[in-house]
């Protein structure tokens, strides 16, 4: 495209968060019964799709039984009451494009080989780098290496006592001796899972991991599907169409195909008066059975007190195998479709989590249907905190979302009640401790603290923290450092408010840089539809950095000038994205993933990705970021000289250079390769808005 094509094109963009894209079909249609066929119309459906059930759970009960009688002990022990002939018929009934699942529960899934592609599914292949034959060549080697290793003393009186749970539940046998369990396979080619323990969250939860990534397990999968997670931000999509679908007495809701549902909205159902819950199964990989051909490679075992190892048999899914990731999550999307095109359950599911949705009048409808159904079919789910009635607010996947100001046009996603001062806590122990197992749980509990909707001004600070720990040359002062400016991050984290209906347009905003002999010019481009002329901006990168880029040997310096650009446009016109949906074209490849990421490799990329992230912390923005090709980009106009051309080309204002602020400029000039450098930006004193700056919006 020409420049002018391209422009015209990227201002009828809207932003992803504007456009529910993501939510699927038949939650749209969940949401649209209820609305449009009221309270009665709704508990009938459900009345009528749970006799359904019944009688088809009846009825096929004499060929459940058969089915079950050609079974294996071990599946009949892992399946329990599992009715999977009535769970082939209602997804036949409910024209589900998935019955490839039902062998999945029945024969279980592999832990070795090519996964069947799902026919719902794209493609992304990650090939396995070994074999079944090449691991079971070095089983035996493998084990006596891993009876080698030092054993974990503090976590086994828990590790064993968790181990015993799930023996007596059926899911595991044991204990045995490695001969033993030679003997009970048949073989000696069987492969060990070290386990291991994890304690999650404030009551300290133990989690039992199944490492079969060090096994050499995972190594022999070849997955081939692009996951589709219904993660954070996906509840936060459908609880915005839960108010944008409605206006007036109008509901409105469009499918991924163009068609648009339209209907009044009933007067049976309050308006804007939605609830939620999260239900979560219980134990759920260990409720689905692994294949037969895979039960070599499901042994687990440990070290005890004295020293030898106990080893265990599983007959269900290992909870650390990529091959049960998949198989699991096949059978959970399944159970979400049946919720929201069988019951009109408005229904996310996130691996085991199924947050769903309901009105005042229905929740109680809502909650023995689903529960019913998910008892019918053979599942157990948790209780007690996992398990609450429908509420404004909810906890889902280490959130809390709160739907009170729904009717306003609003919802708040924060941090659920603990999370925060719990990392705070994993901060302490991490630096203490310095355990991998223990870093990894505190990084996965910023990345869920820190997902999309919440900002990621947490993940730089938590890299350099744990790049710190892993570096033998790092000085106490250096970890106290660090870890104190990422507890000081965490304590700065507020709840944000997402707006639910249409605010108009975004924000459009070009940049770009070159870097031509010494120099290294650059250029913007903002485009506000909501008013205004497009600004301009033109200038260079302070020589003082350029040559603090290049003191280090870097011939180079193109990405470091390109993310410069989009820090600098981010930083000078905060006031005016503030709250706003801003979506940036970068024509570098390098500056865009960083900023996306988060983290680099290069202390020079990674001051100023983290300092872009930082501006959220006083002045929150929704940013997306996208390429633009060089010949397409209007800011590549400006360092050429050719600021006049595009100013005419876009009837707009001149807007001055494009400065750098002095906290940047500090804090660039202070990077050296040291990984401290990547959080210096973590005070946001600077960040105060005065009244010279760009006007709020």
């Amino acid at each position: 495209h020409s420049v002018q094509q391209f422009v015209n094109k990227s201002l009828r963009l809207k932003h992803p968060l504007d456009t529910l894209n993501p939510v699927h079909d038949i939650i749209k249609k969940a949401i649209f019964n209820i609305l449009t066929k009221g309270t009665a119309a709704v508990a009938k459906h459900r009345s009528e799709a749970l006799q359904f059930m019944l009688a088809s759970a009846r009825e096929l009960e004499p060929a459940e039984q058969e089915l079950r009688s050609t079974m294996t002990e071990q599946q009949q022990k892992i399946l329990g009451s599992k009715r999977i002939l009535l769970f082939k018929k209602l997804l036949e009934s409910a024209g589900y494009d998935d019955l490839g699942v039902c062998n999945v529960m029945e024969k279980g899934a592999s832990l070795f080989g090519t996964q069947e592609l799902p026919p719902y599914a794209d493609t992304k292949i990650s090939p396995a780098t070994s074999t079944l034959e090449q691991l079971q060549k070095e089983a035996v080697w493998r084990r006596k290496s891993l009876y080698g290793k030092p054993r974990d003393l503090d976590t086994f009186d828990v590790l064993k006592e968790q181990t015993l749970k799930e023996v007596a539940a059926g899911f595991l046998s044991g204990p045995f001796t490695e001969d033993e369990v030679s003997a009970s396979l048949g073989t000696k080619s069987w492969v060990l899972n070290p386990r291991f323990l994890l304690l999650q969250g404030p009551n300290a939860k133990p989690r039992v991991i199944d490492d079969c990534r060090r096994s050499g397990v995972n190594s022999t999968y070849t997955s081939v599907e692009q996951l589709s997670l219904q993660d954070l931000d996906y509840v936060v999509t459908v609880c915005k169409l839960l108010r944008s679908c409605r206006s007036g007495g109008e509901i409105t809701v469009t499918l991924a195909d163009g068609t648009v549902l339209e209907g009044r909205l009933h007067p049976s159902i309050p308006f804007d008066d939605w609830y939620a819950r999260a239900l979560d199964l219980a134990k759920a990989y260990k409720q689905i059975p692994v294949a037969q051909g895979s039960r070599h490679l499901t042994v687990v075992g440990f070290p005890n007190k004295s020293g030898s190892w106990e080893h265990f048999i599983s007959a269900s899914l290992p909870f650390g195998a990529v091959g049960s990731v998949y198989g699991f999550l096949r059978v959970a999307r399944a159970i979400w479709f049946l919720a929201n095109s069988t019951l009109w359950i408005p229904t996310c599911f996130y691996f085991d989590d199924f947050p769903r949705f309901d009105v005042g009048p229905l929740c109680d409808t809502s909650k023995k249907a689903f529960e019913c159904m998910l008892n019918l079919l053979g599942w157990k789910f948790a209780d007690g905190d996992k398990n609450l009635p429908f509420a404004k607010e909810f906890n889902i996947l280490g959130a809390k979302v709160d739907l009170s100001n729904l009717g306003s046009g609003s919802i708040v996603v924060s941090n659920k009640p603990g999370r925060l001062e719990h990392i705070c806590t994993l901060i302490d122990e991490t630096v203490l401790d310095r355990s991998a197992s223990r870093a990894a749980v505190l990084r996965g509990h910023v990345n869920f603290a820190s997902g999309f909707c919440m900002g990621r001004y947490l993940r730089p600070a938590t890299a350099t923290l744990l790049h710190i720990l892993q570096s033998t040359r790092s000085a106490d002062s250096q970890i106290s450092e660090a870890a104190d400016k990422l507890r000081h991050l965490v304590e700065q984290s507020r709840p944000r408010e997402i707006a639910c209906l249409h605010e108009g347009p975004p924000i459009i905003v070009f940049t770009d840089a070159a870097h031509e002999g010494t120099s290294a010019p650059v250029g913007a481009i903002v485009f506000d539809l909501a008013g205004g002329n497009p600004l301009v901006f033109d200038g260079a990168v302070p020589q003082e950095i350029v040559d603090k880029w290049k003191s280090k040997g870097s011939k180079q310096i193109i990405s470091q000038a390109e993310l410069f650009a989009v820090v600098c446009i981010r930083y000078n016109l905060r006031n005016l994205f503030f709250r706003r949906k801003v979506i940036f074209f970068v024509d570098n490849e390098s500056a865009r993933l960083c900023i996306i990421r988060s983290v680099s490799s290069k202390n020079s990329m990674q001051v100023m990705s983290s300092f872009f992230h930082s501006v959220d912390i006083e002045s929150e923005t929704y940013h997306w970021i996208e390429r633009v090709p060089s010949p397409s980009n209007p800011a590549d106009l400006p360092t050429r000289g050719r600021t006049e051309e595009l100013l005419q080309m876009f009837a707009a204002t001149y807007a001055g250079n494009l400065d750098c602020s002095q906290p940047l400029r500090d804090q660039i000039l202070s990077c050296n390769e040291e990984p401290l450098a990547f959080i210096e930006w973590s005070d946001s004193s600077h960040l105060t808005p005065t009244l010279s700056e760009s006007a709020s919006p």
